[in-house]
């Protein structure tokens, strides 16, 4: 009996028999070459596998002869008629708890995110600042108005106290700065002018 290469495309496989290339279901359009030759033929164009592929189309095409219907019994009916939707149900129970979850996981990041962050002690300074410049500018319009000499009396201690911290709020401000570059340069600029004013609250003191 003939033995046959037959080839995919890309290698070759054999030698095998007209039948054992059936077995392997090759396709018609695969290159077959006989053992001991060169030449590539299609599967269809060999004469002994050509002859098989058309038994085997018959054979899958003649109907079945002396099969035995067995009845289905009505309880394995329904059961597989209620096994085969069970298989496609969604899971709607799971599915709402994973829901859920990722949206408290969202929620909490959501949280985490828009949490206010601490207040800095520069804010608290700065407000400081103003709030005891307001003040004084206050007493100072106060007592103006009401023609108390004040600063003029017993008050006088208390005056130069206020104006020696005042001399420093240069110096306050120079730290507010965050920048540590820009806060080294006003910070020199600021004991420059802190100097200068405790200088002049000395000589109008001295006076």
């Amino acid at each position: 009996m003939n033995k046959y290469f037959y080839h995919d495309g890309f290698r070759e496989f054999g030698p095998f028999t007209p039948q054992e290339l059936l077995d392997k279901n090759i396709r018609p359009d695969y290159k077959l070459r006989l053992d001991g030759t060169s030449e590539l033929k299609p599967a269809r164009e060999v004469i002994e596998v050509a002859n098989l592929f058309k038994q085997k189309q018959n054979t899958q095409q003649q109907p079945y002869q002396n099969t035995t219907h067995i009845p289905q019994q009505p309880n394995s009916v329904s059961n597989n008629q209620q096994a085969a939707p069970q298989t496609f149900e969604r899971d709607l129970s799971f599915e709402q708890q994973s829901y859920q979850g990722t949206q408290n996981n969202s929620s909490n990041q959501i949280n985490y995110t828009a949490a206010p962050q601490s207040v800095g002690w520069r804010p608290k300074l700065l407000l400081a600042i103003i709030s005891f410049w307001l003040f004084d500018n206050l007493l100072d319009w106060l007592f103006t108005s009401l023609s108390i000499e004040f600063w003029h009396g017993p008050g006088q201690a208390i005056r130069i106290f206020i104006n020696i911290l005042f001399a420093f709020i240069p110096l306050l401000l120079a730290i507010c700065i965050k920048k540590s570059s820009l806060r080294i340069i006003a910070i020199v600029f600021a004991v420059i002018i802190v100097i200068s004013q405790l200088v002049r609250q000395v000589y109008w003191l001295v006076n």
